[in-house]
């Protein structure tokens, strides 16, 4: 019987150690090796070894990996590597976009409160542009952006500050992509958003620590 991560799953090794990542839950999960071993198995629709047949029936027990018409494979995240920042803008905004931009950021840090993050993902998703990037456009809303998050208190709010810049330049007709990534020594997550591989709203050496597990 073929079996597949059940919705709102993302996996990935990084550095050589699987992890699992629950949108659903909002949590990250340290796979062991032949639960690991068991998952890659059985989305590729190899045979289980005895080992992988025990870590089975614990991935169904905790309600990882459900049933499947068919084997499905597990590709990482169709995201460039970045490989420049754009965080240094010196475009100088309207003061009308920079509080637009000031409550887009307020009112996405509220909707995670209050809304599950699997909810607010799936709506990126659906709305995400198609189409070559509109020159200019994102410069203009990303000085915004930056001017903005010195007025909203920080607390290191990446995932929130994120969701906003995405939502905000989605809105412009922007196909701009949001990446979460981990690092395991020591265990980490950071969210940010790229246009290609340019990250928009974070320093080049920063992103680069992180390995992305999910990309909208």
């Amino acid at each position: 019987m073929p079996y597949t991560l059940r919705a709102g799953l993302h996996y990935r090794r990084v550095d050589g150690h699987p992890i699992i990542l629950d949108i659903c839950q909002d949590r990250y999960l340290a796979a062991g090796e032949h639960a690991a071993l068991a998952i890659e198995k059985l989305i590729a629709g190899d045979d289980l070894t005895s080992d992988c047949e025990l870590s089975l029936a614990k991935l169904l027990s905790a309600g990882l990996i459900v049933e499947s018409t068919a084997p499905q494979a597990i590709s990482p995240p169709e995201v460039c590597a970045a490989t420049s920042s754009h965080i240094h803008i010196t475009a100088r905004p309207a003061l009308s976009k920079v509080l637009s931009s000031a409550l887009e950021i307020a009112r996405t840090e509220r909707a995670l409160r209050r809304r599950p993050l699997a909810d607010l993902l799936l709506a990126i998703e659906r709305r995400k542009p198609l189409g070559p990037e509109i020159a200019g456009r994102i410069d203009e809303t990303l000085a915004a952006y930056n001017a903005a998050s010195k007025l909203v208190p920080r607390n290191d709010k990446c995932l929130a500050r994120s969701i906003a810049l995405t939502n905000m330049l989605h809105r412009q007709g922007q196909p701009t992509t949001l990446v979460i990534g981990v690092m395991v020594r020591p265990f980490a997550a950071h969210c940010w958003v790229q246009s290609g591989a340019t990250a928009l709203n974070d320093e080049i050496d920063r992103v680069r620590c992180f390995t992305p597990i999910l990309a909208i």
